[in-house]
């Protein structure tokens, strides 16, 4: 009787274990499908070659700020395709947003950067992203993940995102647009979602009246 209860106790500690092993590759697979951000910029994408069929893949926040840097350095990835392979958490560090500057385009001028690719999130999720701090503000013309874009953005999904702006004189004016996920967008927009959002502009010191287009996705949107 005491073998029997022996082999038993044995039977289930092996069912025990055996059951557990999906749940450990499944936690570890998680951990593989998320990136924190460093501050770093990468110095190109994970894969892929812009085109609709092989899209350019961003695995990392490094990966995001290189788009960043190269859309604010005059690169606007007209008809280039993307997506995100992975969870991306910003962590709470400073972020320049992807094309950080517009407004002069309102006044017909050409000093403004536009993001014009379709960027597909793929339903993974950005979180803890932050521009400017409440003692600190950020000075701009355009708020969000992407400042300004006419491409489409689709599938997106941002979490925790903090924004403290003050805004800049552009031709003698004060404007701001700000979004969580744009400060201005003239594309597509498509299955985006923004939670846990905080938006705070504050005036110019210089007296100047500021004009703000504030929105919990987008600031100023004229697309579909």
């Amino acid at each position: 009787m005491k073998t029997k209860k022996k082999f038993l106790t044995i039977l289930l500690t092996v069912c025990l274990v055996m059951a557990m092993i999906p749940m450990t590759v499944l936690a570890a697979d998680e951990v593989q499908d998320s990136d924190t951000w460093d501050g770093s910029v990468a110095t190109a994408f994970a894969g892929g070659t812009g085109a609709a069929e092989d899209p350019y893949q961003i695995s990392s926040g490094a990966e995001l700020a290189y788009l960043a840097s190269a859309v604010n350095s005059g690169e606007s990835y007209g008809d280039k395709y993307f997506v995100l392979t992975k969870d991306i958490d910003l962590n709470g560090l400073s972020w320049t947003p992807i094309a950080n500057s517009f407004s002069d385009a309102l006044f017909g001028g050409s000093d403004y950067s536009m993001f014009s690719g379709n960027f597909d999130g793929k339903g993974h999720m950005i979180s803890n992203l932050t521009i400017g701090t409440a003692s600190t503000p950020a000075e701009g013309d355009v708020f969000g993940l992407f400042g300004a874009a006419d491409g489409k953005i689709s599938n997106v999904n941002l979490n925790h995102v903090s924004i403290n702006g003050v805004a800049k004189k552009v031709s003698g004016y004060a404007i701001g647009l700000t979004g969580g996920l744009a400060g201005s967008a003239s594309g597509g927009i498509e299955n985006c979602h923004v939670t846990d959002l905080s938006i705070n502009m504050t005036t110019p010191e210089n007296g100047n009246a500021a004009a703000y287009w504030i929105g919990g996705l987008v600031g100023a949107f004229d697309g579909t």
